[in-house]
C-alpha cells in the first residue's frame, strides 16, 4: 500500500511497517486504481484533482471524511463516492483513466494518519 499524510507519516511508519510512504500525495497516488480519503487535512482540501486522476490508473476516489462536496469533483474525471452522503455519489463518465479497482496493479492508496 502507498500512502502520504502531511502530519503523521513519522509516527505511522513505526506501526504499519508495511506502507510505503511518500512525500506528496501526487506520489502516492501514481499507478492508483483507488484513492481513499481518511483524513481531512487542510493539505488535501487544496489537491489538484484533476492532476491526482491523470497520475491513477484507476479513476475511484472515496472520501471517507466528506472532504469534498460532488460539485468539487464534478469535470476531474474521479469516480467519487462519499461514505455517509449518498447524495454526494459521482460517476465520471468513461474515460482514459477510467480502470476498475481490481484491474489495477495497486489496490489503494491511502492517505491517512494512524
Amino acid at each position: 500500500m502507498r500512502a502520504h499524510d502531511p502530519e503523521a507519516m513519522t509516527a505511522a511508519t513505526a506501526v504499519l511497517p508495511g506502507v510505503i510512504w511518500f512525500a506528496s500525495a501526487y506520489e502516492a497516488a501514481e499507478g492508483a486504481g483507488v484513492t481513499a480519503l481518511l483524513t481531512e487535512w487542510n493539505a488535501y482540501r487544496a489537491l489538484d484533482l484533476k492532476k491526482i486522476v491523470s497520475l491513477m490508473t484507476g479513476n475511484v476516489l472515496i472520501d471517507l471524511r466528506n472532504v469534498y462536496k460532488a460539485e468539487d469533483i464534478e469535470g476531474t474525471g474521479f469516480d467519487y463516492r462519499s461514505v455517509g452522503n449518498p447524495t454526494a455519489i459521482l460517476k465520471a463518465a468513461e474515460s482514459p483513466h477510467h480502470l476498475k479497482a481490481a484491474e489495477s496493479p495497486h489496490h489503494a492508496i491511502e492517505m491517512a494518519s494512524p
